[in-house]
């Protein structure tokens, strides 16, 4: 069987369209992470798989992305980035956008209110619509780069996706994106050593348990096939262990904000 990569696009785009109508997201993550060329590809096909759960409506050969990381912003309350609900017009900027000019779709682009208002906003803008800004190379997922892009532009009402981004979109997009990562990076691993499987369905079990958003059981299956991952890698041969060690630094950048949610959930309520 001939693997997925991103460097044919048109081919991944295909398989995954078709996969889309065959298997619930974490079972497409698992399956095509096997079939993927690198760790790049296997963490876009989780990706794309995370996507639908947030928008359970976007067509099947749809490349989408989350937008909503802006430089030196820490706290979402401050991006810079807004809409105006009077004129329609959503300016700003994002400091990481997968595929950006390199045929992704559509965003999903998270914004403050031009007016007064707390709660942020989420709209779906046409990537076509964004301009991608210069960028070094980044030292991870050379397959598959973020860039940052700019935008200025008038959307139509129908473009608001969510008035409260933050509870529907951004908290619950942090579980769907690990639990799909985890599990296409863990059927990229399954070709060349041999994954615990008991513990991806523990995910996978996990997860059609609590689909919403992480508890404390969901949370430890996540971890302990993280963790399970990192131990297996040991055993890649050179080549696949030094694409593993650098692509797979992202998980670690996701660390720390597990380490908040499991400190949030064992807090007394």
């Amino acid at each position: 069987m001939a693997l997925l990569s991103l460097s044919q696009p048109e081919l991944l785009r295909a398989q995954l369209a078709a996969a889309f109508g065959q298997w619930p997201t974490m079972q497409l993550a698992w399956q095509l992470g096997q079939q993927a060329d690198t760790p790049g590809t296997a963490f876009f096909i989780g990706y794309q798989a995370a996507m639908r759960c947030l928008d359970k409506q976007l067509p099947p050969d749809c490349w989408a992305a989350f937008c909503i990381s802006e430089r030196g912003v820490r706290d979402p309350r401050q991006m810079h980035t807004t809409f105006n609900t009077d004129s329609g017009l959503l300016q700003g900027q994002k400091s990481h956008v997968m595929l950006a000019g390199q045929g992704l779709d559509r965003l999903c682009v998270v914004a403050r209110p031009a007016e007064a208002g707390e709660n942020l906003l989420a709209l779906w803008l046409d990537a076509t619509k964004v301009s991608v800004l210069p960028a070094n190379p980044q030292p991870f997922l050379p397959d598959l780069p973020h860039v940052p892009v700019s935008f200025a532009t008038r959307l139509p009402a129908t473009a608001l996706f969510s008035h409260d981004a933050h509870r529907h979109c951004n908290k619950p997009f942090r579980y769907w994106e690990d639990v799909h990562l985890a599990l296409a990076l863990a059927g990229w691993l399954q070709q060349q050593v041999v994954v615990n499987e008991q513990q991806v369905a523990e995910v996978q079990e996990q997860f059609e348990r609590q689909p919403g958003y992480y508890d404390l059981a969901a949370l430890d299956a996540v971890e302990a096939l993280l963790a399970h991952l990192a131990q297996a890698a040991v055993g890649l041969p050179a080549e696949a262990a030094a694409q593993w060690q650098r692509d797979t630094v992202l998980l670690q950048f996701t660390a720390p904000v597990r380490s908040k949610i499991r400190q949030r959930l064992l807090q007394p309520e």
